[in-house]
């Protein structure tokens, strides 16, 4: 089966080669700029029939998919092919590029834009990327690796936001949704993807291509939301195998191997293979991004609280940031820290202090929305631990026949009674109730009612009322 895919995707790619090239690419742009186009009425009729027909066209979808369901081994193996120039390489890449950003505009539409409200549904261009039997590749499977693709950035970019739309079709998808995890069938297809990630999450990445990192970021906050089995094959290993080492090959995409060296160019510690622990160099760091980089910092706190909303269906993913020492201190340093800082109107700050300063509120938002998450997620778990200790006589008698189901169930008690214990972000807000650091902080955000030019300017307006 594995032969027949590679002589196929060889035949596809000498295919696309001759046939797609420049046209194909500037059809698509044509297309994605209708799309887009938002300059008069005439503009808003091109752009109801071009999604209409990327929508349900099924010639529009085999074209499309013959360039999207190339895998980026397939981009990889083309360099080593003495036949082709170049020039021709780059040409598919960017076609290919096209394709993905095209059916990303389009699937942005449906799932949150303005084309939402006339959207009857699953369209065939959604059941033709969710589909295993449409092609011999799966959509999803060439989209996953793509974003491992390393010499060309753009196709990253593209492939992370396609990922970020498809999630939440597939969860909307009817009679039944679909899982995104479904589709990485083998171990090595999960250990990539999670390898990937690790490094497109890490500090490195984050300063070479801040746009790939918020796209990433994007795509994780997107299927914790709608995709929760995905979000564990992004963010961890699979469970129960060691841990690979990384290496990139050829200096295209990443594959596992044995060497220690990843596509970056450099050698990165064993703890940043999950994605969890990229993560946390951040949050180690939190006093110096709030005030250097805020936006990056901002999204990662974002991603934490949506992990938080949803409450024990993450639990054992939220152990790997509570359960480790100074997490509540890192995070609460956003706010108790910055709390004291100096008001300083908006008057007197230029646009680039202002966008700073609103990410830093963000950052703040985010922290007290974990914190009150995790005061009522650890009150409930304690109430439940105390219900457990009367066991019903009722369900001592219930017999379970299904032993999947059984083991399930003792596992997820396992992991509810494990995190029953008070809430350390409840100790934090005791402290600063007992201390200045409460008044400081409610202070701060309520900073206008201190500035005596604003009160000043307030009475001589009220003053002219009564005139």
């Amino acid at each position: 089966m594995a032969d027949n895919i590679k002589g196929y995707e060889a035949r596809l790619v000498s295919r696309s080669i001759l046939l797609i090239e420049w046209e194909a690419r500037e059809i698509f742009e044509l297309m994605r700029m209708g799309i887009i186009c938002k300059m008069d009425q005439h503009s808003v009729q091109l752009r109801d029939i071009l999604m209409e027909t990327l929508l349900y066209d099924s010639t529009i979808h085999d074209v499309l998919l013959q360039v999207l369901c190339i895998r980026a081994e397939s981009l990889e193996e083309l360099y080593l092919n003495r036949l082709l120039h170049p020039r021709e390489i780059e040409w598919l890449q960017q076609a290919v590029y096209s394709a993905l950003d095209l059916v990303g505009v389009a699937l942005n539409y449906v799932t949150g834009g303005e084309y939402l409200k006339d959207y009857a549904g699953t369209s065939t261009l959604d059941q033709s990327l969710l589909l295993t039997k449409s092609m011999p590749v799966p959509f999803v499977i060439a989209a996953t690796s793509l974003l491992g693709f390393h010499r060309y950035g753009s196709l990253q970019l593209a492939a992370a936001r396609v990922l970020s739309s498809l999630c939440v079709i597939a969860q909307k998808t009817r009679p039944h949704s679909i899982s995104i995890e479904s589709y990485l069938l083998s171990a090595k297809q999960r250990k990539y993807l999670s390898s990937v990630l690790s490094h497109l999450l890490s500090e490195e990445s984050a300063s070479s291509n801040v746009e790939l990192f918020s796209a990433v970021m994007d795509l994780v906050t997107v299927a914790a939301v709608y995709q929760p089995s995905f979000v564990e094959v992004m963010l961890f290993p699979q469970e129960g195998t060691a841990e690979p080492t990384n290496s990139m090959q050829n200096n295209g995409i990443i594959r596992l191997g044995t060497s220690t060296s990843v596509g970056y160019g450099m050698k990165l510690e064993r703890t940043i293979y999950k994605g969890v622990d990229a993560l946390w160099r951040y949050l180690q760091k939190c006093e110096i991004n709030m005030k250097r980089q805020p936006y990056i910092l901002s999204q990662i706190l974002h991603f934490l609280r949506t992990l938080w909303q949803g409450g024990t269906e993450y639990l054992h993913i939220l152990d790997k940031f509570d359960g480790r020492d100074m997490f509540w201190k890192y995070i609460s340093s956003c706010i108790s820290v910055f709390s004291s800082s100096e008001f300083i109107p908006l008057t007197m700050m230029s646009d680039e202090e202002v966008t700073t300063k609103a990410f830093q509120y963000q950052c703040q938002s985010s922290v007290l929305h974990i914190m009150a998450h995790d005061i009522f997620l650890r009150r409930h778990l304690v109430q439940f631990e105390k219900t457990l200790v009367k066991p019903d006589a009722s369900a001592s008698t219930t017999v379970v026949t299904n032993t999947d189901q059984a083991t399930r169930g003792k596992d997820n008690k396992a992991i509810m009674l494990k995190h029953a214990r008070p809430s350390c972000a409840e100790k934090i807000l005791l402290e600063w109730s007992n201390s200045s650091t409460m008044h400081k902080i409610l202070q701060s955000y309520a900073s206008c009612l201190y500035d005596k030019e604003l009160i000043l300017h307030a009475k001589l307006l009220v003053l002219l009322l009564w005139v």
